[in-house]
């Protein structure tokens, strides 16, 4: 009896810990934990990098709800990857809402150089879809690890909303929105997150506006990639009531700024001349004719999902960690 007391005591105490580590997340139902040092583990290509993957089998499938997600201590694989799916007739699947909310990344780290891991991950198959693709991340934390903590790219999205987003303790503390080759997005919502750091990465026109709310300390960077801004218009929104976005006043710079009843706009390029989205090398679409650089082979083709349901590749993101950690690292030191 004395002995199984004392099983039973560290068994509480195993569950207490468990409880602190989730202390941030709330999660609101059953919790799928997923312990990365058991189950296939990666060891090359070809083999598991992927804890979670989803993307549409068939056409039917419109939308993706994940929650309540617990991953820890997993090694050289993402947390949680969301794609697009190809087919041989040229037809592309993807999702109209994708919504992760409830989700613990703790410990996802990486060993193996040049390997790209995410917290999680959402693309999608670029200008080659007419239909707007919504993402809500709601309630997440990543922290740390060895990730990229939350990297949304490549994909025709109308409305990105991240509620409660929390990313601490990682190698590279962002969240990252790209759009370098190919994709577009309407308006990405940041509420609810102090201090998180938004790298945007875009042609010319690829990414409409940023709203950042309740979030003191958040930051928002418009990094230039091939010499080019997306020229995003940003609203730092402090105020009690709703959002007004006043008319901007254009500095000599090119670039303006302006700040009325706790709203802040900026937008513009610091005086950089941007040209129209189509004169962009490579036309936005696909990769074979961008210039040498960091970003080389950044995008996604489509036309290359030739197999039955295969998934739309995956873009390298090494360059994009390299210029934005940099870029970001800057703007922190700056404030």
């Amino acid at each position: 009896m004395q002995k199984s007391g004392i099983i039973n005591s560290v068994a509480l105490l195993g569950l207490l810990v468990c409880g602190t580590v989730n202390a941030s997340v709330t999660f609101d139902g059953p919790v799928t934990e997923i312990d990365g040092r058991t189950g296939p583990q990666y060891t090359g290509p070809g083999s598991k990098d992927v804890l979670i993957r989803r993307r549409p089998w068939t056409k039917d499938e419109h939308n993706l709800l994940l929650q309540n997600i617990y991953i820890h201590d997993a090694l050289n694989q993402k947390g949680i990857d969301i794609g697009a799916t190809g087919n041989p007739d040229g037809s592309v699947w993807t999702y109209d809402n994708i919504t992760v909310r409830n989700y613990d990344n703790v410990r996802d780290l990486r060993t193996i150089g040049g390997l790209h891991i995410d917290g999680v991950r959402i693309s999608g198959a670029g200008n080659t879809i007419i239909h707007k693709t919504n993402v809500t991340l709601d309630d997440v934390w990543i922290h740390d690890g060895g990730t990229l903590p939350v990297n949304i790219q490549d994909g025709n999205y109308g409305t990105i909303l991240v509620n409660k987003l929390e990313i601490d303790g990682n190698a590279l503390n962002q969240f990252q929105v790209a759009m370098i080759n190919t994709g577009h997005t309407d308006t990405i919502i940041l509420e609810n997150s102090p201090g998180v750091h938004l790298a945007i990465m875009g042609r010319p026109g690829s990414i409409g506006t940023v709203i950042v709310r309740n979030s003191p300390g958040a930051t928002v960077g418009d990094v230039q990639v091939y010499g080019f801004r997306s020229g995003v218009k940003i609203i730092y929104d402090n105020s009690a009531g709703g959002i007004t976005i006043p008319a901007p006043i254009t500095d000599s710079s090119g670039g303006s700024s302006t700040t009325s009843g706790g709203t802040t706009t900026t937008s513009g390029n610091g005086g950089i001349i941007i040209p129209a989205p189509t004169s962009f090398p490579g036309g936005g679409v696909g990769v074979t004719s961008l210039p040498s650089g960091p970003f080389d082979g950044g995008g996604v083709s489509v036309g290359s999902a030739a197999a039955v349901g295969s998934a739309v590749p995956e873009p390298s993101s090494l360059g994009l960690l390299a210029v934005a950690g940099a870029f970001l690292a800057r703007r922190r030191k700056a404030a």
